[in-house]
């Protein structure tokens, strides 16, 4: 009965989380949503994970607008990301029975590197940060590979976290109390 419920609440769970982490200071990329995006993917029943990785992006874009109303983060370039996400948690759903740990861990680094592709794709095309040419696209690119390695630190570090507690928090020896 304890163990349903703590499934029952591991999206409410993930979703806050990663709402809080996008909130808090923290280095530029380094955040857990797109390997939550995934994990969401592979966890939620098949009929919810997009509202769940909806409603993360959305709550939390909306959350951060109103904290700095300096800054826009709603665009032209949104449903790059937005689509971006919902893409990862489809290759969540994908994997889903494919076992965890290192298809887990090798398809968030899988799932980074798109989502830079895509977004970034993305930005050239839905600014005018850089020029419309090819080479307008490599710069933008270049210019955003540090976010790529630090994306694809944090992939690493929330995949080890994420595998971590699959493998050691107890499943089984939940007991009820008498």
């Amino acid at each position: 009965m304890i163990l349903l419920r703590i499934k029952m609440m591991l999206p409410f769970f993930i979703i806050s989380f990663g709402i809080l982490t996008r909130l808090i200071p923290h280095i530029p990329n380094f955040s857990p949503e797109l390997v939550f995006a995934l994990y969401l993917g592979m966890k939620s029943p098949k009929h919810l994970f997009c509202l769940y990785i909806f409603l993360m992006a959305l709550i939390s874009d909306a959350l951060i607008s109103w904290q700095h109303p300096e800054f826009s983060s709603a665009g032209d370039w949104t449903p790059f990301t937005y689509s971006a996400l919902l893409g990862i948690g489809g290759m969540g759903l994908l994997i889903k029975k494919k076992g965890f740990g290192l298809v887990f861990m090798t398809m968030s680094g899988v799932a980074t590197l798109a989502y830079w592709i895509w977004t970034n794709f993305g930005t050239w095309l839905t600014t005018h940060l850089y020029p419309h040419s090819f080479e307008g696209l490599i710069m933008c690119y270049l210019a955003a590979l540090p976010f790529l390695g630090n994306a694809l630190a944090a992939s690493v570090a929330w995949c080890a976290i994420i595998v971590w507690c699959e493998t050691y928090i107890p499943k089984k020896n939940v007991y009820e109390p008498t």
